[in-house]
């Protein structure tokens, strides 16, 4: 609409309900995920808290872990949540890794165990020339909003940052859904 010059016209009366049902799911979708069990008939935020804290503690901190042969949890989980922490910003992974108190072969080892368990991603910055693609610095982004506010403990509206996650990671699930191809910058 707004590429074509016309001006979108105001919805209809008989959608209206509609359009507050959807706005309610995205700011559902925004503060709680993705995860179908979230969505059950009759869950209760407190419910919802408890099953991504669980998910977390379950997934993350036992089962990642485990197939990753990560020896200290303790290390694993502090990175992640250090991670959750600079999701939707750039990512410069020596100062990341400095923050975390690691070295910076681990901090991408977990990254790519992150990649690979599809809880968060790096997006490489843009650039017309290859070359000074590679040597921008790219975005950390995670997967799930509901995860990302979970491992950061916030109760709060989303930060800028992480809205921004969940919307390039939403528009990455449409592409891939779609069949388009996964690459991205």
């Amino acid at each position: 609409v707004l590429a074509s010059g016309r001006v979108a016209e105001p919805l209809p009366e008989s959608l209206q309900p509609q359009a507050g049902a959807r706005q309610q799911a995205v700011m559902d979708y925004l503060r709680w995920g993705g995860f179908p069990p979230l969505y059950r008939l009759g869950a209760t935020d407190e419910k919802r808290d408890r099953w991504l804290r669980d998910y977390v503690r379950t997934y993350l901190d036992r089962d990642v872990r485990d197939l990753a042969d990560i020896r200290k949890l303790e290390t694993f989980s502090r990175v992640v949540r250090h991670l959750a922490h600079d999701s939707g910003n750039l990512l410069v992974p020596s100062a990341a890794a400095g923050r975390a108190g690691v070295q910076t072969t681990t901090l991408q080892r977990f990254l790519r165990l992150l990649d690979m368990s599809y809880i968060a991603f790096v997006l490489p910055a843009w650039e017309r020339n290859a070359h000074k693609r590679l040597a921008k610095s790219p975005k950390l982004h995670f997967w799930d909003p509901g995860i990302l506010r979970t491992l950061t403990s916030n109760s709060g509206p989303l930060t800028g940052a992480a809205f921004e996650s969940a919307i390039v990671a939403e528009m990455l699930k449409q592409a891939m859904n779609a069949g388009l191809s996964k690459d991205a910058f």
